[in-house]
């Protein structure tokens, strides 16, 4: 669980994404302080790790608007890496379907290189109906 404290929205804003009229990035900068020290951050979220659709980044931009006080998470050991939305949206998908795909390969594998152990899966299947 990462500490949080109070922070300020210095900047709030959107950008194009290479130039493409339908991404755009939201560009939020907060400041905030963590044992008398100022920091300056522009990470909304970990999960948003690619450029948002237009109704997306105006709807991050609504939320963070100039001179709003905000709480701001902050990474317990390196104070300058901070966050103002926690959550797993893409991080928890990406997650499962690597492992999804590691699970199938796995089974792939073992099916290639000992067809006996696959015997084991028939037997569940069996006793399972």
């Amino acid at each position: 669980m990462w500490p949080s404290t109070n922070g300020v929205i210095i900047q709030s804003n959107l950008g194009t994404y290479l130039k493409s009229k339908k991404m755009k990035t939201p560009y939020i900068f907060y400041t905030y302080t963590v044992n008398d020290k100022e920091y300056c951050s522009g990470r909304v979220a970990l999960y948003i790790t690619k450029p948002l659709t237009n109704k997306e980044a105006d709807e991050v931009q609504e939320r963070y608007p100039v001179d709003k006080e905000v709480i701001v998470k902050y990474h317990p050991s390196f104070h300058s890496f901070a966050v103002l939305e926690t959550g797993h949206r893409q991080a928890s998908i990406r997650a499962y379907l690597f492992l999804m795909l590691l699970l199938f390969f796995s089974i792939s594998v073992m099916a290639i290189y000992k067809p006996d152990v696959i015997l084991i899966f028939e037997a569940i299947r069996y006793f399972s109906e």
